[in-house]
C-alpha cells in the first residue's frame, strides 16, 4: 500500500469511526459467542424429557414459541432461543458449578422492530454485572433442521 492509499484508508477509518456510536467500537466489547441448535434433536429433548422446557425457558419465551401453530416452527422458534442462550453463557465466560441457569437468560422479541434482545436475571445478571457487561448484542436465525445465534457481550 502506497502512501497515498493509505491516507485514504485512514481517512475512511476515521469516517466509520465517526458513524457509529462510541458503545460500538471493538474496544468495548468484552467477549462473544456463537452456537448452533439441531432442531430435530431439540424437538425429540423437548418430548422425551418431560421438564425440558420449564427448566430451560422463561414464561415470556413459553408463550413466544407456543403460539407458533406448526409443531416444527414451535421447535425451530425453542432452539433459536437456545442456540442464544448457549451463546450468551459462552459470552459471559460459560457455567460452573456455582454458575446461572438457562432461566437466567430470556431472549424476547421487541414488540415493534420485531429484533431479539437478552434480559439477564439472578446469577447470570450478577455475573454480567462482576465482569462490567452493560450492553448485550444478539442475533438469531434459523432454517430448516439448524437455528443459529450469536452475541457480543460489551462493557
Amino acid at each position: 500500500m502506497d502512501k497515498e492509499q493509505e491516507l485514504t484508508y485512514l481517512s475512511q477509518i476515521r469516517e466509520l469511526h465517526q458513524l457509529f456510536p462510541q458503545e460500538y467500537n471493538a474496544q468495548n466489547i468484552v467477549d462473544i459467542g456463537i452456537d448452533m441448535c439441531n432442531v430435530p434433536r431439540l424437538q425429540k429433548d423437548m418430548e422425551e424429557i418431560g421438564p425440558f422446557i420449564p427448566d430451560n425457558f422463561t414464561d415470556e419465551e413459553i408463550v413466544y414459541c407456543e403460539q407458533a401453530r406448526q409443531p416444527f416452527l414451535r421447535a425451530q422458534r425453542y432452539a433459536a432461543r437456545f442456540a442464544a442462550k448457549e451463546a450468551v453463557v459462552k459470552a459471559l465466560g460459560g457455567i460452573d458449578r456455582n454458575g446461572f441457569g438457562y432461566k437466567d437468560i430470556a431472549v424476547l422479541k421487541d414488540e415493534i422492530s420485531g429484533k431479539p434482545f437478552i434480559f439477564l436475571d439472578g446469577k447470570a445478571k450478577t455475573r454480567a454485572e462482576e465482569i462490567g457487561i452493560n450492553k448485550i448484542l444478539i442475533s438469531i436465525t434459523h432454517e430448516k433442521d439448524h437455528a443459529v445465534a450469536w452475541c457480543i457481550v460489551m462493557k
